[in-house]
């Protein structure tokens, strides 16, 4: 497995986890099917009621806990994009129509004598 520097790409970061999580996942279940199940096709030598044992703590790692652990940054997740969506991303539109309508009423001042200098822009709400 090839990692990717990811300082400063917590998206990135947070997918690698998630992988990792799926093949701790995959890793688990073919450990059991392959050694401590009962119907193991190599078994190792330990008795039946441990091997009986296994099935529901697997089940419940795979079932559940796995899960939770996958959704573990699903809250922050969400909290920065809403942040990007109602205040980061107006805010730089916003300024992006306001330097524009700067820019190209500044250049033809004969025509707009005024509004290139005094030029802002403002919330409707």
């Amino acid at each position: 497995m090839r990692f990717i520097s990811c300082r400063g790409q917590p998206e990135v970061q947070i997918e690698q986890y998630r992988g990792l999580l799926a093949q701790a996942q995959e890793l688990l279940l073919n450990i059991h099917a392959t050694y401590t199940s009962p119907d193991a096709i190599e078994p190792v030598n330990i008795t039946e009621n441990i091997s009986r044992g296994l099935a529901p703590a697997i089940e419940t790692a795979t079932g559940v806990t796995f899960y939770a652990m996958q959704d573990i940054f699903a809250p922050a997740q969400k909290h920065v994009e809403d942040l990007i969506r109602d205040d980061i991303y107006p805010r730089f539109v916003t300024h992006q129509l306001t330097t524009s309508a700067a820019t190209a009423l500044a250049h033809d001042r004969k025509t707009y004598q005024g509004l290139g200098d005094c030029f802002c822009l403002t919330d409707p709400r």
